[in-house]
């Protein structure tokens, strides 16, 4: 598969996206997928981390652990001095992500208020 270059993308009028939502159930290559699709577009490997694996019963634990997954790119971004373009591309899969992304609602639990926190940390993130 060859990658797209960014003057083709400009070419075109595209914008590149900013993140991916591969959905189905459980085998059927979303993982597989998401690796090649990384390499297509020549991204450093990407860091694959099941969901529950990010959540922490410790307050701002869940927290900690999503920003943790971000450090790399935004320590290759500040030594760019902030310029995106000279940074390499990075991917973070985040698999099982419906175990974290619940629907939300007024009455939570200490468990929904973890699940909600990782959330909120990991939109702001991206």
């Amino acid at each position: 598969m060859a990658a797209i270059e960014a003057e083709e993308l400009e070419l075109l009028g595209l914008a590149p996206v900013r993140g991916l939502l591969l959905y189905g159930p459980p085998g059927c290559g979303k993982t597989a997928l998401a690796r090649e699709i990384s390499n297509a577009l020549r991204a450093r490997s990407p860091k694959i981390i099941s969901a529950p694996e990010l959540l922490d019963r410790w307050v701002g634990g869940s927290e900690k652990l999503v920003r943790a997954l971000f450090v790399e790119a935004e320590a290759e971004l500040a030594a760019c001095n902030g310029d995106a373009t000279k940074s390499a591309l990075h991917v973070i899969v985040i698999d099982e992500i419906d175990a974290v992304f619940r629907k939300r609602s007024t009455a939570e639990d200490s468990g929904q208020a973890t699940r909600s926190s990782a959330v909120n940390q990991i939109l702001a993130k991206l």
